[in-house]
């Protein structure tokens, strides 16, 4: 089924063509995994691909999507995946709505928290809904000199250095581990795309080009070994005993 109706234009092309990258995801999924503590909780899982792709490392994972339509593409594409539970509505920041699933180890934000204005009060409103010691992964996009006018077609109020994710990490009361780009070659990829050529969507084709070449793309990120350039910023990070957001 399509992504979502509501979403139509370049915003709908978009979701279509990153949600179908089914390869990226998993590489992706790799990435996180030596950091990964399950039970696992996606927050914005959109239709599923990176909670099944963490699924597929063995994994269980409670998949939350806001929008109903993905929601509903989200169940529909995770019913055959024994380690996916889709649950009940996430909204950032978290309030007096659904309660987050008891026993929940790592919560997981993946292209989500660049789409909230105050990030900070919403990685705070996670910490205070969770135990110590729960880990926090992010995956944003990277690099403030990349913004461009596709960002903020698809909605994206910031790009972040690793630093400056460390920064907020921190001001809402969590303990960063660890951090690292991914992909340096899509930072490039995208900036001309959006900058360049001037696109405000991500087409179908160009999904299935990155899809082909995913093993050059890991070559390529294995060299940079995290450092200095990414398409996103990979952030690892714990719940401190007690902290409130400066």
């Amino acid at each position: 089924m399509a992504v979502d109706p509501q979403h139509t234009g370049p915003i709908g092309t978009t979701l279509e063509s990153v949600a179908a990258a089914e390869r990226y995801h998993a590489w992706l999924a790799d990435i996180l995994a030596d950091h990964l503590v399950g039970p696992v909780l996606e927050i914005g899982a959109g239709i599923g691909t990176l909670s099944r792709a963490v699924a597929g490392l063995g994994i269980p994972v409670f998949a939350s999507e806001p929008d109903p339509t993905l929601a509903e593409a989200l169940r529909e594409r995770t019913m055959p995946v024994p380690l996916v539970s889709p649950v009940e509505a996430l909204m950032l920041p978290l309030g007096n709505g659904a309660p987050i699933p008891e026993g929940i180890a790592t919560v997981l934000l993946s292209n989500v928290l660049e789409h909230i204005e105050d990030d900070v009060d919403a990685l705070a409103s996670i910490r205070t809904a969770v135990p110590t010691g729960t880990r926090l992964m992010l995956v944003v996009p990277a690099h403030p000199w990349a913004y461009t006018g596709l960002d903020r077609v698809i909605g994206h109020y910031r790009r972040y250095t690793r630093q400056g994710l460390v920064d907020v990490c921190e001001r809402a009361g969590w303990k960063v581990l660890h951090t690292r780009y991914f992909n340096p070659i899509g930072v490039f990829t995208w900036f001309v795309s959006g900058r360049v050529l001037r696109r405000t969507e991500i087409a179908g084709w160009q999904t299935k080009v990155v899809e082909a070449i995913v093993p050059l793309l890991k070559g390529i990120d294995r060299l940079f070994r995290g450092r200095w350039l990414g398409q996103s910023v990979v952030a690892v990070a714990e719940s401190l005993a007690s902290a409130a957001p400066q």
